[in-house]
């Protein structure tokens, strides 16, 4: 029919292709999400220690503040409150200055291992494919 065009010939751009193996593909993703999964668990253990650290010392404090409010109760005269509220404060600035640094070693241990977890990863997960080349 006049008008009409042919389509191209689709066969003279047929670029070439690599060799695709779906099995080595497939053993690398495997070992990708491995991997993935013992990172993730290392990182709820992590947090679990973190979480652990501040209920933990959430409880000492609200101890703490139970104690007052008995002291204060049980106080004679305005100097026993003064002292009352001077061994608190004292005892508060030491336990959160601790707690501070206990959580900041804790996230330095977590990044600290994640980092070394993630280089070991990379290794295991690429070591076959690239030996395998």
């Amino acid at each position: 029919m006049p008008g009409k065009t042919a389509p191209p010939d689709r066969g003279a751009l047929s670029l070439p292709t690599p060799p695709f193996d779906a099995a080595r593909m497939i053993e690398t993703n495997q070992r990708a999400m491995r991997a993935a999964l013992e990172a993730q668990n290392h990182g709820f253990q992590h947090i679990a220690k973190i979480g652990t650290s501040v209920l933990e010392f959430v409880q000492r404090r609200l101890q703490h503040d139970a104690e007052l409010a008995q002291r204060l109760g049980t106080a004679k005269a305005p100097q026993d409150a003064y002292v009352a509220y001077h061994d608190f404060l004292d005892t508060a600035i030491e336990e959160y200055s601790a707690e501070f640094s206990t959580l900041a070693t804790l996230y330095v241990d977590q990044t600290r291992e994640a980092m070394h977890d993630a280089e070991r990863q990379v290794d295991e997960i690429t070591r076959p494919v690239l030996a395998a080349e």
